[in-house]
């Protein structure tokens, strides 16, 4: 089966492309931008997603049976301030790269995001009504929209893990860092989220590939929901680090706003795969990752 991962520098699309180039049945394709890797065990190429004509090219020539759509303008205050930039490269982009994935029959799995709902409820499912409340939100929500016509899988989720050196820090490597120099690190109380490791996010977009899953809408997250501060606390537990954590409250910085509550419901996945994803598993994965695999995996950024 071969694969095309757009975003192969970020976050998410790194592990997916480090854990997927280890399987021999697979043929995976990574695009980056600012940010070059090197590939182990897959492929990558320079691309700018704005550069319609050429990314018409690059699937036209490697032809994936899927693609993985994890590129994306995600800095909020950036999207705030640039969001005309935000809308071209989060949305425009999408909507050309679904229309040539559906002209040659390839299947698109786009990651969208769990900030897509106002945070006034929780365990949001498929069903509930979105309102998102900020500009990147509304971004992905719109992105939505160009996949749903061609039956691809949109994923509605939240993920943490390892970062490639140079790239900004997400939560859980930021939260590693700070504890690990035996500093403290603020714990927001009351914003709660139901995230899943970038390792088990892997495992089940890998998954719906194989399997083929029906196309629609899918919510990606943990059976644990909880703040900012229990997430801290179980990481320290995982990793067995000092709980140097203040539990504070969220104070609005900026202009940007945030929901305050974004855990996800995710019966339809858990039936879909026959068991449920769980906080501890991630987190001891990615304990077990970094025992083995850390310093081979941040190799490959120049």
């Amino acid at each position: 089966m071969k694969i095309l991962v757009t975003g192969a520098s970020g976050l998410l699309g790194a592990t997916l492309c480090y854990q997927w180039g280890k399987n021999p049945t697979l043929e995976v394709l990574g695009t980056y931008n600012v940010n070059e890797i090197i590939p182990m065990g897959f492929e990558v190429f320079w691309l700018d997603l704005l550069d319609s004509e050429r990314l018409s090219r690059l699937i036209e020539t490697f032809h994936p049976d899927w693609i993985v759509h994890c590129a994306a303008k995600t800095n909020l205050d950036w999207c705030e301030a640039n969001p005309m930039l935000a809308l071209k490269i989060n949305v425009e982009v999408s909507a050309h790269l679904s229309a040539i994935a559906s002209q040659q029959g390839i299947r698109v799995i786009y990651i969208s995001t769990d900030s897509v709902f106002s945070g006034e409820k929780c365990w949001y499912n498929e069903s509930d009504t979105v309102g998102p409340v900020n500009h990147y939100a509304r971004t992905k929500l719109m992105a939505e929209t160009v996949f749903y016509p061609f039956k691809d899988i949109i994923v509605r989720c939240s993920f943490y893990g390892w970062n490639l050196p140079g790239q900004q820090r997400g939560l859980f490597q930021f939260f590693y860092d700070q504890l690990c120099s035996g500093e403290y690190i603020d714990g927001w109380r009351d914003v709660y989220f139901s995230p899943l490791s970038t390792f088990q996010m892997a495992d089940v977009l890998l998954d719906m590939m194989q399997r083929g899953w029906d196309g629609g809408l899918y919510h990606l997250g943990s059976l644990w929901g909880g703040s900012k501060y229990e997430f801290a606390l179980e990481l320290c537990e995982i990793f067995d680090l000092i709980p140097r954590v203040r539990r504070i409250p969220y104070v609005l910085s900026g202009l940007v706003q945030r929901p305050m509550n974004i855990t996800l419901n995710t019966a339809k996945l858990s039936s879909k795969l026959g068991r449920y994803l769980l906080l501890s598993d991630g987190l001891n994965g990615l304990k077990k990752f970094f025992d083995t695999d850390i310093p081979q995996f941040r190799s490959m950024m120049r």
